[in-house]
């Protein structure tokens, strides 16, 4: 019983994803603002708007970095 809550509640965690603005998408990719919008404006890092501003998936922020790992291991 205690696996069913565990699972119920990894799945709601998934459906309910962290929206940034842009200060906090750069902040959290350790990038400037400036860097960031270039990347938007390249098309390397997916956006959504919200009236005139800028807003980004948590999810997508770390999708990005995980799909641009280099090195071995």
């Amino acid at each position: 019983m205690g696996e069913l809550k565990l699972n119920s509640e990894s799945s709601l965690k998934s459906e309910y994803d962290e929206w940034m603005t842009s200060k906090e998408a750069a902040g959290f990719l350790r990038i400037g603002v400036q860097n960031l919008l270039n990347m938007v404006s390249n098309g390397q890092v997916r956006y959504y708007k919200l009236g005139q501003r800028n807003r980004y998936r948590r999810s997508e922020l770390e999708q990005l970095l995980l799909a641009n790992a280099r090195g071995g291991v």
